[in-house]
């Protein structure tokens, strides 16, 4: 089969829906996925009235392991391979709050779904790869991977660094694979995450630096389509960061 087989956890909206049409609209497969079953059946019905057949929707809840065991086996044996895998799947509990004023189980929601669902997709789907000798692991850097300060986000934050610490470690144990560890930092964008309890402080901080998640999907699916090594694909650069200020500035002198 041409093109790619691509599982992508939390795709039915955001920035996982706009990975899954920009990897479509490349002729590859997708696998959609969210244990939101009505938010699956949605997205299906509107990607296969575009793309058909390569459209594959999944009902799977990532921070459960016995989904992930069943939704990889599920893909392989529908396509025969996953080719890339992108740990998409994240939450902040739809909240924006100080960290002693969360739930307990809005924390075992964040925890489990963020870095669990993440270890659960990667012992799942790594094995088949490996097999293969070929494949490709995207795990998504956020808020805290640089381990700074994430008001409203201390226990997302938290995640996020595991996650990164997560990943230099699994290239370390598989340095000689070939099988592709990546980490995707693709910046602000305007998503139900980062929409959440918004302040007049943080619009303009949005205005600056945030982007639409189809401009992101765009750039980062080519950039994940020609990886043959383990690597850090980082949108907001510093020389972005500096760019978008002078540009901001520059806006503001002449509005």
């Amino acid at each position: 089969m041409n093109g790619k087989t691509v599982l992508i956890t939390g795709s039915t909206r955001g920035f996982g829906r706009a990975l899954a049409e920009e990897f479509l609209s490349r002729g590859n497969r997708v696998v959609i996925c969210s244990k939101n079953k009505e938010s699956v059946e949605r997205a299906s019905l509107e990607l296969k009235s575009l793309y058909s057949d390569r459209v594959y929707p999944l009902v799977a809840d990532v921070s459960q392991y016995k989904d992930c065991v069943r939704m990889t086996d599920d893909v392989i044996e529908r396509f025969g391979s996953i080719d890339i895998l992108i740990n998409n799947a994240g939450t902040n509990a739809y909240k924006r709050q100080r960290f002693l004023e969360f739930e307990s189980d809005d924390l075992d929601m964040i925890v489990n779904t963020n870095l669990l669902g993440t270890l659960h997709c990667c012992k799942t789907v790594m094995p088949h790869m490996l097999t293969n000798r070929s494949g490709v692991v995207v795990n998504m850097e956020g808020a805290g991977s640089e381990r700074n300060q994430t008001e409203g986000y201390a226990a997302y934050g938290a995640t996020k660094a595991g996650i990164t610490q997560f990943t230099h470690t699994l290239r370390k144990e598989y340095r000689y694979e070939d099988v592709h560890i990546c980490l995707l930092s693709p910046g602000m964008m305007f998503t139900n995450l980062l929409l959440t309890d918004v302040t007049p402080e943080m619009e303009v901080v949005f205005d600056i630096f945030g982007e639409d998640p189809s401009h992101i999907s765009e750039l980062v699916v080519t950039e994940i389509l020609k990886i043959d090594s383990h690597k850090d694909l980082r949108y907001l650069t510093w020389c972005k960061i500096v760019e978008k200020m002078v540009q901001a500035i520059a806006k503001r002198l002449h509005g």
